[in-house]
């Protein structure tokens, strides 16, 4: 497999799951679902299913419960997608967050 398409897979999961996991916390911000203040409270606990939710797309595909798709055929992709949503969900939430300090 290619190293620079494995590579690029991995970015575009990173940034994916960042993006989606810092539109969710923030809007769950916004309506006074979560309270900032309180990290270890709910606002943990949506970090954590962001993260879950990120992470569990592209295994799904790899196991073939899921249709489509280049992690279904091809394990190093799996492993990229997994790795890159792994890191940048947790770091998008953590972005959110850090926003929803500095601003108030």
């Amino acid at each position: 497999m290619d190293n620079l398409a494995v590579s690029d897979q991995f970015i575009k999961s990173l940034l994916f799951a960042f993006f989606l996991s810092a539109v969710i916390i923030f809007v769950l911000q916004l309506t006074n679902l979560i309270d900032p203040d309180h990290l270890v409270g709910r606002e943990g606990i949506a970090w954590l299913v962001a993260t879950v939710i990120c992470v569990a797309e592209p295994l799904l595909r790899h196991q073939g419960v899921l249709k489509g798709a280049i992690e279904s055929r091809i394990g190093e992709f799996t492993k990229a997608s997994a790795l890159g949503r792994l890191i940048g969900a947790p770091a998008g939430c953590l972005f959110a967050w850090a926003i929803a300090i500095v601003g108030s």
